[in-house]
């Protein structure tokens, strides 16, 4: 019989037989704060310190320095919410919604020196210092209201002459030479009330209230700009950081941010805004010189701030606007967050990244190095990002940037593409690299066992029984490559290659018959799919045994 018979009967055998039958802050500081909602933050500029409070159902008042490193945390300020500052005698006033109650806490000593209580004005809430003496409004049950003492505790009483706001807590904001301007405005009402009060007098004189039109939401955060000429207000619309001429409270400028606005901040100089946005997957901190509608500085922080948004009324510049300083929640935990961002208002140094691989593909289960080069900065942070055809873009590691380079060691499972983005910080813009692509090719082997031999149709043959393995373990039915060659006159020659399946068992089993005994030879291959790339086994040799 001649070899085509052979290969030609092998080819049909095998087919009928087929297989045997047998799954981006450079400094983020977590706060003692469980159920964290609202904040109030005050920069002290004396002692160079931070102070943060969690609002109701917490019971503390968190002191950091200007590196987010936490200092002390004073305990026993059940539901601090709104806090004051009175630098001249250093003193930190904390509205204790949970029991009732102002504290003060000195500055330099961090200790709480006295207290006293609010009642009958239970629930205080927002507070700020306004013509030598403390407002604040407050919310217990259904009952609200606005009141106002001495610095010393006395002569609390509600605050006469202020009308117009129906529910509370109504936000509060100090301004002006001496603090004289002293601003309301709805925190639970759309559209809201706003207006601007002169509380430098016995009694509050109005400069201007409004009936905000049905474009404005209720307010989340205010402030004056230094001179007190302009009102900044944070409402979740319209979308953009309002700025109110103080005397007439109509439109003087506007700050974009996209939705939702919920904290702004002003610098000493007035210089330069600050706004944040709630929630949001791009960008949502913005900075602005204060006559430009280009801010000079954006930020997204943390990993994915639709699950780590900017609180209400979280912002604040360092003294020397050297830092800003914002309070993000965590989705996971549920905690504050106390970030520290580096020279806010200075534009950032372009940066240039670049990913190479020294393996294009491995071996399933090795490994190999992804190189970082950057072009600028020589320290900071970098990203590792993976993609794959069952997952979409994730991050998979972060490493850190060393005389302008990183290096990665990755061990992909399947055909993965890779690219690195520089973490903007230190003067330095963030930067994406292009896409790598690491190929994985299965290791692929071959076992060969002498079958004995068979007659088939009146004739004998010789039979081998062959087994291949693919590593990872592929699903039945996938197609693998046999390729069978004989020696014959010092060298070889093909016999047979076809393509047989896996069977259930992930093994593709398949047996060889041949009326020409001798030497053979056997390599299987892994034929490449949008997971892994073709892959062979090394030869296996076998004899073919006698007939006889």
């Amino acid at each position: 019989m001649s070899n085509r018979v052979a290969i030609f009967l092998v080819c049909v055998i095998a087919l009928l037989m087929g297989p045997a039958a047998t799954a981006q802050a450079e400094t983020a500081t977590q706060l003692p704060f469980p159920n964290g909602n609202a904040v109030s933050i005050v920069v002290d500029p004396g002692g160079s310190h931070v102070f943060v409070s969690g609002g109701p159902g917490n019971s503390s008042v968190v002191v950091l320095n200007y590196s987010g490193q936490i200092v002390k945390t004073i305990s026993g300020e059940g539901g601090a919410a709104g806090m004051a500052l009175d630098a001249a005698t250093h003193t930190l006033y904390v509205a204790l919604h949970d029991q009732t109650a102002i504290s003060e806490i000195n500055t330099q000593t961090l200790t709480e020196t006295k207290r006293f209580s609010t009642g009958p004005y239970a629930g205080p809430s927002s507070l700020v210092i306004g013509g030598s003496k403390l407002w604040f409004s407050c919310f217990e049950g259904q009952t609200g209201c606005l009141a106002s003492a001495n610095l010393d505790g006395t002569g609390l009483g509600a605050a006469s002459g202020i009308s117009g706001f129906s529910t509370f807590p109504a936000l509060l904001a100090a301004g002006g030479s001496n603090n004289h301007l002293l601003a309301l405005a709805d925190r639970t009402v759309s559209p809201p009330n706003i207006a601007v009060y002169d509380v430098s007098g016995a009694s509050p004189t109005l400069v201007k209230q409004i009936h905000a039109d049905g474009s404005v939401s209720d307010a989340s955060s205010m402030t004056f700009t230094p001179n007190g000429a302009n009102l900044l207000l944070a409402t979740g619309a319209p979308y953009y950081i309002q700025s109110l001429a103080t005397t007439t409270l109509l439109p003087s400028w506007q700050y974009p941010t996209g939705p939702y606005p919920t904290s702004v901040a002003v610098t000493g100089d007035g210089k330069f805004v600050a706004g944040g946005v709630n929630p949001s997957s791009a960008n949502d901190l913005f900075v602005y010189p204060a006559a430009s509608t280009t801010p000079v500085r954006t930020w997204n922080i943390g990993t994915s701030n639709t699950a780590n948004p900017l609180t209400a009324g979280s912002l604040a510049f360092s003294p020397d606007a050297s830092r800003l300083f914002a309070v993000t929640q965590d989705a996971a935990t549920g905690h504050l967050v106390f970030n520290v961002l580096d020279q806010p208002t200075i534009p950032l140094k372009p940066s240039t990244t670049s990913l190479t691989t020294s393996t294009k593909t491995v071996r399933y289960g090795s490994h190999t190095s992804l190189k970082v080069a950057m072009r600028g900065p020589a320290s900071g942070k970098v990203d590792l990002y993976a993609t794959t055809t069952a997952q979409t873009k994730q991050l998979v590691a972060t490493g850190t940037v060393q005389s302008g380079a990183a290096t990665f060691t990755v061990t992909p499972k399947v055909n993965t593409t890779y690219s690195a983005q520089f973490e903007q910080g230190s003067g330095w813009a963030s930067s994406a690299s292009g896409e790598v692509r690491v190929a994985v090719s299965p290791i692929v082997s071959v076992t060969a066992r002498p079958g004995g031999t068979i007659r088939l149709q009146g004739h004998r043959f010789s039979r081998t029984w062959l087994t291949g393995k693919v590593n990872p373990k592929q699903t039945a039915n996938t197609p693998v490559g046999y390729v069978i060659q004989r020696r014959r006159h010092g060298g070889w020659r093909a016999d047979i290659a076809a393509n047989f399946s896996i069977g259930k068992d992930g093994l593709a089993h398949v047996f060889f018959l041949t009326n020409k005994p001798g030497v053979c030879r056997v390599r299987v291959a892994y034929l490449g799919s949008s997971d892994y790339v073709r892959s062979a086994s090394p030869w296996k040799k076998f004899r073919a045994h006698p007939l006889h």
